[in-house]
């Protein structure tokens, strides 16, 4: 893990006890200097924003299929078109799909151009 992810677990809940395993040059990616962000979206002048890359998550899941907000089609057209060159998403395939007819729709379309990769044999 790279330090700077590890940071605050390991003094949060690991007394400092946490290790990385590696070095941070053999956790870093050529081209990104920190691995780590959260961007504060307080407000909504980030809705009308394009990002190189979004990581959309959409992880609710239950076994009745209510996905809730983003079940929304406003919510998920701006979700899934603020990308200018990267978009994963990750959430429950089946229960987006039982919940909501586009994200099935869409999550279908993805399969076909083997876009979907499940949680077991994805790889970066």
């Amino acid at each position: 893990m790279h330090t700077y992810i590890s940071a605050f677990p390991r003094d949060r809940f690991h007394n400092g006890l946490l290790q990385d395993g590696v070095t941070v040059g053999q956790r870093s990616i050529k081209g990104i200097d920190k691995p780590l962000l959260f961007w504060d979206t307080r407000g909504r002048s980030h809705e009308s924003r394009e990002k190189d890359f979004i990581v959309f998550s959409c992880v609710r899941s239950n076994d009745h299929s209510k996905v809730g907000f983003v079940s929304d089609r406003r919510r998920m057209n701006v979700a899934l078109t603020r990308a200018k060159y990267g978009l994963i998403s990750v959430g429950d395939l089946w229960c987006l799909t039982a919940g909501s007819l586009d994200w099935r729709d869409y999550l279908s379309n993805l399969k076909k151009q083997k876009f979907v990769h499940e949680g077991k044999k994805f790889k970066y």
